[in-house]
């Protein structure tokens, strides 16, 4: 399949936004009812500035106290603990709406694994709730995340199940308006309906006045943006070594931060001109525009030779890699331009043989085994 080459602009990097008719990711969930989970306060305030009355819960199981004093999280009404520290705090401050407690649930099956630093054991939830109450602090509900990436959907089954139990024991430490399970994210565009299957069967067994609420929006962002970079450089492999390297206007500090910060990776067609032919394959390496020797993107045991001046195509690239760039050596973020909905191909519109194939990635980050 051949991309439109005309449509490009000539000099930088960018991002095509396929969001319709909202530019903004935001907008175009707000425009059809979606809550938001906030981390911190400028997210808040995103969303505020294009929804006032935005549902949103302020998500972080750990906040400053002045950011949760803020004005603009005085009319958000819930937040999230998971700790009798944060329960302190939140008395301390005089806190008077209500939070979630995270619990801490099977996450191994997932790419990102949070539980080594968020969610409180489901056994010591009662006593957590207890001390709430004690303290004057509402809890009207439990939250969990199975990680970023989950390819196990059977782990939104046992953590539900976990969390309808520990919201039965919030109700008995005297938290009569506990009625809400947030599922957290995790979901990803392949397995997605396994996943809501899952999910789906399992908030059958619930009863009716339960409520449930879910954070999707790796899943949402992830195909809203595709990334087009050119090639500015090229040389021959390594003495002894066949095919090329070449440099890309972006770089592993940049959009492509996704690969060590998300286990991302993304793959690559060349932007053909119309009637243009395929070139011939050789194995490939793809660095990044910065200085530093690590910032290496990719390399392909076989992929399609490239020139300078050439654009290349990354389909999917919305989750963690805007949000999670730099600008290291002063190299700027790329623009962001909208187009019409079905302007871009899908990546399922291309055969297999037109993909690079052996592709290799830096490692992504990993927490160690600790407390």
């Amino acid at each position: 399949m051949t991309l439109w080459r005309s449509k490009l602009p000539l000099v930088k990097p960018f991002y095509a936004v396929k969001c319709n008719p909202d530019p903004l990711l935001i907008g175009w969930l707000t425009n059809r009812g979606a809550g938001f989970d906030c981390a911190s306060v400028r997210e808040i305030k995103a969303v505020k500035r294009i929804d006032k009355k935005a549902d949103i819960v302020f998500a972080n199981p750990c906040k400053k106290r002045e950011e949760i004093l803020s004005e603009p999280v005085t009319d958000v009404n819930v937040t999230v603990v998971d700790s009798h520290e944060e329960i302190d705090k939140l008395n301390e401050i005089k806190y008077n709406k209500s939070s979630y407690i995270r619990i801490r649930v099977d996450d191994c099956g997932s790419a990102m694994p949070f539980s080594a630093k968020f969610g409180a054991d489901p056994h010591s939830v009662k006593e957590l709730a207890e001390y709430a109450k004690l303290k004057k602090q509402n809890i009207t509900g439990i939250s969990f995340h199975v990680g970023s990436g989950c390819k196990e959907p059977i782990q939104y089954k046992n953590a539900i199940e976990d969390a309808y139990e520990c919201l039965n024991h919030i109700k008995e430490a005297g938290h009569g308006d506990a009625n809400t399970i947030d599922i957290g994210g995790g979901f990803m565009t392949e397995g997605f309906h396994e996943a809501a299957e899952v999910i789906r069967n399992a908030r059958y067994e619930l009863p009716w006045e339960i409520k449930m609420i879910a954070e999707p929006g790796r899943f949402f962002a992830a195909s809203c943006q595709d990334l087009f970079v050119r090639v500015i450089g090229k040389k021959a492999a390594a003495r002894g070594k066949k095919g090329w390297r070449y440099t890309l206007d972006e770089s592993l500090y940049g959009q492509f931060s996704c690969i060590p910060f998300d286990h991302a990776r993304p793959r690559w067609i060349r932007v053909r001109g119309v009637g243009e032919e395929k070139r011939a394959s050789a194995p490939a390496v793809l660095y990044g525009r910065t200085c530093d020797s690590v910032d290496f993107i990719a390399a392909a045991e076989e992929a399609e030779e490239l020139m300078e001046g050439d654009w290349l195509w990354f389909p999917h690239m919305g989750a963690y890699t805007t949000v999670t760039s730099t600008e290291f050596n002063g190299f700027p973020k790329p623009p962001m331009l909208q187009v019409e909905n079905g302007m871009l191909p899908e990546p399922t519109d291309f055969q297999e043989s037109d993909w690079p194939r052996g592709l290799k990635y830096v490692g992504a980050v990993k927490v160690p085994d600790i407390l």
